[in-house]
């Protein structure tokens, strides 16, 4: 098992019943990587691990959706520097409105999208959509947990996206 899946397994991140994921499909597993965020050094750590892998002078951004991303966004925006951008799931009709909190995308801001799970990669699509309705760009994608693996529609998914899509662990690494 390799030591970030231990340390997920060891913080209850992995949790088996019966659930349905965000695209609408069954699992006898659920990843719950948010669970890790509440412990500062787990917190800290999958920060450095994504970091390992990031190449900082091709991205000046980093985005995210939903509450889940708050953590991942946060915490890289301030270890690097990078603009903080969150993408609405809807767009709100009061205050200045958008799609956008925190920073707005402009043209020449180049994007690292994050998100705790991978499964069909819709999450990403979305945000990757969002970012592109603007003059930035979406330079690559990192999630913890890359369920995709072992589906060939959710692998089809994420190699659709256009963008180099990376992962730390996937779902073999907890077996």
């Amino acid at each position: 098992m390799k030591e970030l899946a231990k340390k997920l397994f060891d913080h209850g991140c992995l949790e088996v019943g019966d659930f349905t994921l965000k695209n609408g499909s069954r699992s006898g597993i659920y990843f719950n990587v948010k669970k890790a965020y509440g412990d500062p050094d787990m917190l800290r750590y999958i920060i450095d691990e994504i970091s390992k892998g990031l190449k900082p002078e091709k991205v000046n951004c980093v985005v995210g959706m939903g509450h889940g991303s708050y953590p991942l966004i946060a915490g890289m925006s301030m270890k690097y520097g990078l603009k903080m951008t969150s993408v609405r799931e809807k767009s709100k009709n009061h205050g200045i409105g958008g799609k956008f909190e925190y920073h707005r995308p402009e043209k020449g801001d180049s994007y690292l999208i994050v998100d705790d799970v991978g499964s069909a990669y819709g999450t990403v699509r979305k945000i990757a959509g969002a970012i592109k309705s603007t003059e930035a760009r979406v330079s690559m994608c990192y999630v913890v947990l890359d369920r995709s693996a072992g589906n060939k529609d959710w692998t089809r998914s994420k190699e659709s996206l256009g963008f180099p899509v990376r992962s730390l662990i996937n779902t073999f690494d907890f077996f």
